[in-house]
């Protein structure tokens, strides 16, 4: 984890009521019902939503649901072309490696569960906090892992590090997870093929940048 990183960002020196400028014409895509649970499935409730509303509605008290939901979520966003003067690429790949960056913008509680990617990721945090629980490659068997495509690319657990099952993965209790909590500012290199389960701490915007270098899991 690299801190201070984003001191160069001109959307990590704006507060959030001067960044909405930016936002203002800008819609995303926010995630809705127990996306946690359908995290890879088809089966998800998207909705487009303007930018600028969903930032500036992030302070109101959340309202849970009956069935105890996660709060709407704007992740995995390809950040708009319109942002791209707000942000840096950071520098230790080539930049012609970089897929485009993506957005992840949300209220505490937002979830992402445990998985992995077949690529480099470097993640920014400009506002709020983030908590990472990582996991080295090599649990796959031990954490339940399956790949959500045919095609390989992306590997989802059923194991939950948050509520253990070691009778159904009994693996698992060898497995050392590591927490880091990303503060604003922060940004933290990801090797690819390392397990992740990601927690928003605070009212967070994120960037990451995921890099094509080719190493292999």
């Amino acid at each position: 984890m690299i801190s201070d990183a984003l001191q160069d960002w001109p959307l990590f020196k704006l507060s959030r009521e001067e960044s909405l400028v930016h936002f203002a014409e800008l819609q995303g895509i926010t995630r809705h019902g127990d996306y946690v649970k359908k995290t890879f499935s088809t089966e998800r409730d998207f909705r487009s939503t303007s930018m600028a509303a969903f930032i500036a509605s992030l302070d109101s008290p959340a309202v849970k649901s009956a069935d105890g939901e996660p709060p709407a979520y704007m992740g995995n966003n390809i950040l708009p072309a319109q942002l791209m003067e707000q942000i840096k690429y950071p520098p230790y790949f080539d930049q012609a490696l970089f897929i485009p960056p993506r957005i992840w913008i949300g209220p505490k509680g937002t979830l992402t569960p445990l998985h992995r990617d077949d690529t480099d990721n470097l993640f920014a945090q400009v506002w709020g906090q983030k908590t990472f629980t990582l996991a080295a490659p090599h649990h796959r068997e031990a954490l339940g892992t399956w790949s959500t495509a045919p095609q390989g690319g992306l590997d989802g657990c059923d194991f939950n590090p948050d509520a253990p099952d070691y009778q159904r993965f009994p693996g698992a209790q060898d497995v050392t997870f590591l927490r880091v909590t990303l503060e604003a500012g922060d940004l933290l290199f990801l090797p690819e093929g390392w397990f992740h389960q990601v927690e928003s701490v605070s009212t967070s915007l994120s960037v990451n940048f995921w890099v094509n270098s080719g190493r292999g899991w």
